[in-house]
């Protein structure tokens, strides 16, 4: 597993660019991982700051008690042990702080989209089109 080697600084770990989905309840995760033989587990410090959400009010099965990350969280592997025939990876996640809120890329998005329509309409009266086709552009 790629996670497992030292990079060229000896460090342990990655970035996942997708969301990343943990449970709480570590006898779901060892039945999961001792099902099929020799398994791995990951066994997650949380901290203060890098936390994930909640999902377990959500989840089709809650049972699992999901937390999310969000895309670019860090996972760093602290250790290693065997426990029974499962190899258990303690890591540490360290979420991208410089990540927007979903607030803030709305509000992006936005003026994104307004500023094309300015464009639009300014090359629209330069064009010299009809008033009507710039009046139903004013109004978005």
């Amino acid at each position: 597993d790629e996670l497992l080697k030292p990079d060229a600084k000896g460090f342990r770990g990655g970035v996942d660019t997708g969301f990343m989905s943990w449970t709480k309840g570590r006898e779901v995760s060892f039945q999961y991982a001792a099902s099929g033989g020799a398994g791995m587990l990951y066994e997650v410090s949380m901290g203060l700051i890098d936390r994930g959400a909640d999902f377990a009010w959500l989840s089709q099965y809650p049972h699992e008690q999901e937390v999310t990350y969000a895309p670019l969280t860090a996972v760093e592997v602290m250790n290693t042990r065997v426990e029974e025939a499962v190899l258990v990876v303690e890591v540490r996640l360290n979420i991208n702080l410089a990540a927007l809120t979903l607030d803030q890329i709305v509000s992006k998005m936005k003026r994104s989209h307004l500023g094309l329509l300015s464009i639009l309409r300014d090359e629209l009266r330069l064009q010299r089109a009809p008033a009507a086709a710039l009046e139903k552009l004013q109004q978005l």
